[in-house]
């Protein structure tokens, strides 16, 4: 009876584990979200181990908008803490967004923004695999250095 009981504990604690465990490193590479399925929005968000968080998000309703976020992000009790390092959009510098995981593992990402507060539906991101680091985080630098060294008008 004492080995029956052993055996449930372990199995109700891994039940509980993969969210408890989860890692940075968990996270780094490139993972992709369609925002709404009735429009074509997408986006192209990579995680780095150096702490940088990186997107690439398209809009296509009546005009293609595209919006490039370069993030500062780290990971705290199961919350995905991201800070707006440099954007395209309206967002000012240091705004934080908080995503907790409800899900993670080597193919899928579901998050719920819990911060700013707000009725936000989950978002399903999904990692695409054998896509080559540096990707997405590249282009979004090199795209904020090259617009830094603009002559100012």
């Amino acid at each position: 009876m004492r080995n029956h009981l052993v055996i449930l504990s372990i199995f109700i604690f891994s039940l509980y584990a993969p969210l408890s465990k989860c890692a940075p490193n968990d996270l780094i590479g490139i993972w992709i979200i369609n925002h709404n399925s009735e429009h074509v929005d997408y986006s192209f968000i990579e995680y780095q181990a150096n702490g940088d968080k990186c997107e690439i998000e398209f809009s296509l309703v009546n005009s293609l908008d595209v919006t490039l976020y370069w993030n500062k992000w780290r990971l705290e009790n199961g919350v995905i803490h991201s800070s707006i390092y440099n954007t395209t959009s309206f967002i000012e510098y240091g705004f934080e967004i908080g995503d907790k995981i409800n899900t993670l593992n080597e193919n899928e990402l579901f998050v719920d923004m819990v911060i700013p507060e707000g009725d936000y539906e989950t978002e399903y991101h999904y990692k695409k695999h054998g896509a080559k680091s540096g990707q997405i985080c590249d282009t979004v630098r090199k795209f904020f250095k090259n617009k830094s060294n603009e002559p100012t008008k």
